[in-house]
């Protein structure tokens, strides 16, 4: 069996073959399986970086295109067998589970320098401390992404999302079920969407895990929406806007809460004056979280507003 750089060419060449268009009259299961053919070319495209670490956008963009992709496969999971979705879902869980806590730290490392208002060389200290657990969990990340399983993930995924028909479940003799993607994804987004809106109720008063259980849901009905809208009207583009723009501020809310959560851990061992950076920079995170928060309420408003809702109707009128 081949691999490396030789392995990923030529599954890049079977999914660049299988590739094609989205259409209103397919299967939803066809659908998205073109959807995850190209999240998976994305994957392709950045592992090399996410590897080498030499530029943390890789990274990143590794962990949305999987996110997305497990995104689709929960939504689509009644028209798949789940052993099979099941196996797929768990074999990109563990690589995500190694990259979160990198990109935890590239995204901590890049606030704190965007902040910086000390003395180079005090931040320096903090620096060093950030980059050494950095390259520990590295360590694990790598070793994910260069284990047997993963390779042959590879090429199971990829066998997956250029046959059509695989993993679909037999439909039963004289049952009569919706299967064309225009009949099925307005019910698909309106149930994602009844998911984020039962959360209006409790915005006002809502604490931090509840915000944060709030941008999940919000994410994914970003996904479901982003993923298929070639299908949808020229207003989803809009609509996607105002939800990015409340996903944003509740991500950045929960990356506040990581940061305040990490930077204990990065004190022992430096002195006085690289803590006390640390600690004014905490400071700062609870400020800025405070007013995230009372400023939410507003956001939330907006999104939710007639002028808003209808502009994800007409969009999927078009199906």
């Amino acid at each position: 069996m081949i691999g490396g750089q030789e392995l990923r060419r030529e599954l890049d060449d079977r999914l660049t073959a299988s590739a094609g268009a989205l259409r209103p009259d397919e299967p939803v299961s066809e659908a998205g399986r073109k959807v995850l053919l190209e999240e998976f070319r994305n994957v392709l495209a950045r592992e090399e970086g996410s590897r080498s670490g030499a530029d943390i956008e890789d990274l990143h963009q590794l962990r949305v295109a999987m996110r997305k992709s497990r995104s689709v496969m929960r939504l689509l999971r009644p028209w798949f067998r789940t052993r099979v979705i099941r196996r797929h879902n768990e074999a990109m869980r563990s690589v995500m589970r190694a990259a979160g806590p990198v990109r935890d730290l590239d995204v901590l490392r890049e606030d704190l320098l965007a902040r910086d208002r000390a003395d180079a060389t005090d931040l320096q200290q903090s620096l060093v401390a950030l980059d050494r657990q950095r390259t520990g969990l590295r360590g694990k990340l790598l070793f994910a992404l260069y284990s047997d399983s993963w390779e042959q993930f590879l090429i199971d995924y990829t066998d997956f999302l250029v046959t059509p028909g695989a993993g679909v479940p037999r439909s039963r003799p004289g049952r009569i079920v919706a299967q064309q993607a225009r009949h099925v994804l307005p019910l698909l987004v309106q149930q994602r969407l009844t998911r984020v809106l039962a959360y209006g109720p409790h915005v006002a008063d809502a604490d931090g895990e509840r915000l944060h259980d709030l941008r999940i849901q919000c994410k994914r009905l970003r996904y479901a929406l982003s993923t298929f809208d070639a299908l949808l009207g020229p207003e989803v583009k809009e609509y996607i806007g105002e939800l990015k723009r409340v996903q944003d501020h509740l991500g950045r809310l929960n990356d506040i809460a990581v940061a305040r959560g990490l930077l204990p851990g990065l004190m022992p061992g430096l002195d006085f004056a690289s803590c006390e950076i640390l600690y004014t920079y905490r400071q700062d995170l609870a400020e800025e979280r405070d007013q995230l928060r009372d400023s939410f309420p507003a956001t939330w408003e907006r999104f939710t507003s007639r002028e808003i809702r209808q502009l994800l109707a007409h969009a999927l009128l078009q199906l």
